[in-house]
């Protein structure tokens, strides 16, 4: 599930308006909010619910936090009849929307202790900017948490195009790395770093399994043409049969030759 994402430059806080641990024991809910007061953020203590923002759906867990828009409308169900969560309610600007951040559990010092200077009030005037000071922080990290999170799509999106070239052209002998990241406007050696953060391995090495895999099924084929090993080393990147042999024996164990036979054998004894 994806959520838009509120960049922390994005959020301003003019006032904290009040700080508290909440807890219900289902009286109200399931609750229907037309317009939220307050911007606020909620980190789920217990057990579980579900919120409807904007015709979609989130099944919280202990840990998660939840960030509103002043004016946001919504409806939380309480599937378990209770709620136990820690509520900031502020003002401010805020040009993003809302965001669901999983597995906070490291976040919630940070709630307990912004609760606790919140009930300062009566011993230290400046309570306000240190609860401030702390929400920032709070909205900091779930910025900087869901970015992260965000990253593997937003990287994958990048190299789409890429992926597209290496199905379309992996026949190709001048199929190159280094064309590849010229298209997306990187370096090589970035390209090939996030190229295997996502999928796993180089786009050099996922080029050399994607060719090995269609040589095999060119090879394995059983039916009234059979391709000889040249077309196969032209159909998959290769104009020099001899280097596709060595190629094919080095990836595969056997030479094409050697694999052809010994998987046509299969398909006839089935």
């Amino acid at each position: 599930m994806r959520y838009n994402i509120p960049e922390v430059n994005d959020l301003k806080i003019d006032s904290i308006i009040q700080i508290e641990l909440f807890e219900n024991f289902g009286s109200g809910y399931p609750l229907d909010k037309l317009s939220r007061d307050f911007n606020g953020i909620i980190y789920l203590v217990a057990p579980r619910d579900r919120i409807f923002i904007n015709g979609k759906y989130y099944d919280l867990e202990p840990g998660d936090v939840i960030f509103f828009r002043k004016g946001e409308k919504y409806r939380v169900e309480l599937p378990d009849n209770y709620l136990k969560c820690y509520v900031i309610d502020f003002l401010g600007e805020n040009d993003g929307d809302h965001m669901v951040v999983r597995d906070c559990e490291e976040l919630l010092p940070m709630f307990e202790r912004a609760e606790q200077l919140w009930r300062r009030h009566r011993e230290d005037e400046y309570f306000r900017l240190d609860c401030a000071a702390l929400t920032y922080r709070i909205l900091a990290e779930l910025c900087r948490r869901r970015d992260k999170l965000g990253q593997p799509l937003r990287k994958t999106e990048k190299l789409k195009p890429v992926l597209e070239r290496i199905h379309l052209e992996y026949s190709s002998p001048e199929l190159r790395v280094s064309e590849l990241a010229r298209m997306i406007g990187v370096s090589e050696r970035s390209l090939s770093k996030t190229f295997t953060e996502v999928y796993g391995c180089s786009p050099k090495r996922y080029l050399t399994e994607l060719r090995i895999k269609r040589a095999k099924e060119l090879l394995a084929a059983n039916s009234s043409r059979e391709y000889p090993i040249s077309e196969v080393a032209k159909q998959v990147g290769f104009s020099d049969v001899y280097h596709f042999s060595n190629f094919f024996r080095r990836e595969s164990g056997m030479s094409p030759s050697e694999y052809r036979r010994v998987s046509q054998s299969r398909i006839r004894n089935g």
